[in-house]
């Protein structure tokens, strides 16, 4: 059977883990998990971006074709 000081001592330790240790441990995964939002947001910026781009050249393509073919002469 523990003796009150291991008890006492045992007490003393989870009082500082759970007052100190496990908010540590609570703010550092907060902390990663609005990294995670962050990154999320920025590389979704960027693929909408490649998106736009690959449209804007599709567009500006088709228009080239289009207006190569209303300039066709049958002649």
């Amino acid at each position: 059977m523990p003796s009150l000081q291991d008890l006492d001592a045992f007490n003393r330790e989870r009082t500082v883990i759970y007052y100190s240790g496990m908010p540590a441990a609570f703010d550092a995964l907060q902390a990663l998990d609005e990294a995670r939002s962050d990154s999320v947001v920025t590389h979704f910026g960027q693929l909408l971006g490649c998106m736009q781009s690959s449209i804007d050249a599709t567009q500006a393509a088709l228009q080239a074709a289009r207006d190569t073919c209303q300039a066709f002469s049958k002649v």
